[in-house]
C-alpha cells in the first residue's frame, strides 16, 4: 500500500520533470507499478535482514552474559535465558524461511535451556534464593516448550 503510494507521487514527480525538462507530459501509468510477487519477495528479504539483525545482536547478548557468568556476575538461569533468546530469533527466521528442520532444532535448544533454567531454579529454591512460584513458572515454560515442539514436529 505504501509503495503504491509512493509510485503515485514518483509518477506525479516524473510528469512534472518532464513537463519541465521536455515541454511534454508522462502519464502516471508509465510507472510501472511491482507486482504483488515482488512485493512478496522484498518483504521477504527484508524480513530475512532483520530478523538476522536480530540473530547478531542476540548472540552479541549471549557472549556477554556468559562472560558475565564466567566472572559470578550472572547465574546459569540468565545464560540459558540468553540462549532462549538467540534460538528464538533463529526460529523466527527459519519460520519466516520455510525451514521447518531448522526451526525443530531451535525448539530443541530452546527446550534444553528450558530444562536446565529448571534445575538452577531448583538449586536456588533449596538455597532459599527462588520461590516456589519462580520453579513453577520454569517448569510451565519447560512443558509449554515440549507442546511447542510437538506441534512444530507435526507441521
Amino acid at each position: 500500500m505504501i509503495k503504491r503510494v509512493l509510485f503515485g507521487i514518483a509518477g506525479v514527480v516524473l510528469s512534472a520533470v518532464c513537463a519541465l525538462v521536455f515541454g511534454g507530459r508522462a502519464s502516471v501509468e508509465s510507472v510501472p507499478e511491482p507486482s504483488v510477487a515482488e512485493e512478496r519477495r522484498e518483504a521477504i528479504s527484508e524480513t530475512t535482514r532483520v530478523l538476522q539483525e536480530i540473530i547478531e545482536i542476540r548472540q552479541a547478548i549471549l557472549e556477554e552474559t556468559e562472560e558475565s557468568h564466567k566472572m559470578g556476575r550472572a547465574d546459569s538461569a540468565e545464560v540459558a535465558q540468553a540462549q532462549i533468546d538467540v534460538s528464538e530469533a533463529r526460529l523466527r527466521l527459519a519460520r519466516a524461511q520455510g525451514r521447518q528442520e531448522a526451526a525443530v532444532r531451535e525448539l530443541h535448544t530452546i527446550l534444553a535451556a528450558r530444562e536446565e533454567t529448571v534445575k538452577s531454579v531448583q538449586e536456588r529454591q533449596d538455597f532459599g534464593l527462588a520461590t516456589q512460584d519462580d520453579l513453577h513458572k520454569a517448569r510451565i515454560a519447560a512443558l509449554e516448550t515440549r507442546v511447542r515442539l510437538a506441534r512444530e514436529r507435526h507441521a
